[in-house]
């Protein structure tokens, strides 16, 4: 109980306080004191409140070693409590959040005043406006535990001061409990009360809290499965940045760089770039269909099949017949992917398309750009697809870009889709300006991202530069 008042010290001050307050209750010095004795006899007052005190003390410090022990057992197995854990899903909501989950349970503890208050409204008096008034207690209690949990300052102090705050409130209420109690001693019972109307007053007491807690525990266990699902979801974000990390390639007369920005924690867009030998590279630019976590997973083995595939088999030839196989077999048949390919060999290029981008060759010093596009199915969608080449002649300081659509489908100041031709301009400027194939790559990517009007990134976006050196 380190910073926290002993357990002998608190018993001690309360069992002081408690003859303290019995004997000026019992003597009528606090003005509170309505039992009257038939004798006239003080001692007989005193002695009466002295035991009632007493009797609050015990009932108050026993509460007090119960929650004690308990303390010391949560502290000492580093547990949270049943409550803390299901409250635990609010502690990082807004303000105005957490104070409609305090509304709420207002509202609903006002049923059951209002149930008491109605039903027991034709009873004599004092007794529908006591039951009414104790019933106004509860919903205060059950509104006050849940406003000190939800509330990070509340919650701080009370769990430094829970061992003397709530045995100390018990001892108030228990004593000013006897004094009502004494003042209806000569009232007479309630009368007119049916099995009925006890039923129902108990059904709505028991039911609100209940009721509360078991859409708190229900709101628990789903934020327990998002924090799964979530967790899950950063892992395989993780593992796929390992793919997704810049790429960068150096050989004898051929740079190269690229670079991919996901739109969500796991994107679609995969890239490749290795060389085969010292002359010659291959890169590769895919994207699978959607933006799901079985999005993520397909991009991962469509990345891995690559790169196994050009390990041992030096070429990517029947590399594209390969990926669409593969994506056939596969049980959820509604999943594609577009892809394209460049195998870069001194002098000549020789470019593979699925149904994605076309290749961009830019030439220098005449400035022309145009578009290489094979014809070729997206992978998964047909095993008839023909996956033929396209050679292209390439020149010292000729440019060769992959890119995927993300790249392409911003918006305009309008919300409306940019056409092909928008982005291809801005490639070329950039072109016309930056020679390093990591600092063309950047420029894109940073053109396009500073043009878009979208709200937030709506489609990863990857971009792969080769250049003849």
């Amino acid at each position: 109980m380190n910073k926290r008042i002993k357990t002998s010290q608190f018993g001690t001050i309360l069992f002081i306080i408690a003859a303290i307050v019995g004997y000026l209750l019992g003597s009528g010095l606090l003005g509170l004191n309505v039992y009257q004795p038939a004798v006239n006899d003080s001692s007989f007052g005193i002695g009466f409140w002295m035991a009632a005190s007493g009797f609050a003390f015990l009932f108050s410090f026993g509460l007090h070693l119960l929650l004690s022990k308990k303390k010391v057992a949560m502290e000492a197995s580093g547990d949270i409590s049943g409550d803390e854990r299901m409250f635990e899903p609010f502690y990082g909501a807004k303000m105005g959040e957490r104070l409609g989950v305090v509304a709420s349970v207002a509202l609903l503890g006002s049923l059951p005043v209002l149930t008491i208050f109605l039903v027991f409204a034709g009873l004599q008096p004092p007794w529908g406006k006591l039951f009414t008034i104790a019933a106004g207690i509860f919903a205060l209690i059950l509104v006050s535990i849940y406003t000190v949990i939800l509330f990070r300052k509340s919650r701080e102090f009370y769990d430094r001061h829970e061992l003397i705050i709530v045995p100390t409130s018990m001892y108030i209420f228990l004593i000013l409990t006897f004094n009502y109690a004494l003042s209806l001693q000569n009232v007479p019972p309630p009368v007119g009360i049916s099995w009925g109307d006890l039923f129902i007053v108990i059904y709505s007491v028991i039911a609100i809290p209940i009721g509360v807690k078991l859409i708190l525990s229900a709101n628990r266990t789903i934020f327990d499965k998002k924090a799964r699902a979530e967790d899950e979801l950063q892992f395989a974000s993780e593992v796929q940045q390992q793919f997704l990390q810049d790429r960068c390639v150096k050989s004898e007369h051929i740079k190269g760089f690229g670079t991919s920005v996901a739109a969500r924690q796991v994107g679609g867009d995969f890239l490749y770039l290795n060389k085969l030998d010292n002359r010659s590279v291959v890169a590769a630019v895919g994207d699978v269909s959607g933006h799901s976590f079985g999005s993520g997973l397909i991009m991962s083995m469509l990345i891995t099949m690559t790169e196994d595939y050009l390990q041992f088999r030096k070429s990517p030839v029947g590399l594209m017949e390969t990926l669409n196989r593969k994506l056939l077999n596969q049980p959820k048949r509604n999943i594609f992917a577009t892809m394209g390919c460049i195998r870069l060999d001194g002098d000549r290029a020789t470019v593979w398309n699925a149904g994605h981008m076309p290749v961009l060759k830019y030439s220098q010093p005449d400035g022309t750009l145009i578009r290489i596009k094979p014809s070729g199915f997206a992978l998964g969608m047909t095993n008839k697809a023909d996956y033929s080449s396209v050679e292209v002649p390439i020149k010292k300081g000729d440019i060769l870009i992959l890119y995927s659509d993300g790249l392409v489908e911003t918006r305009d100041e309008h919300g409306e889709i940019r056409a092909e031709d928008d982005f291809h301009s801005n490639v070329k400027s950039v072109l016309e300006k930056e020679d390093s194939c990591k600092r063309i790559a950047n420029s894109v990517m940073e053109t396009v991202l500073a043009d878009d009007y979208s709200d937030f990134t709506e489609d990863d976006m990857t971009i792969l530069v080769l250049r003849r050196t």
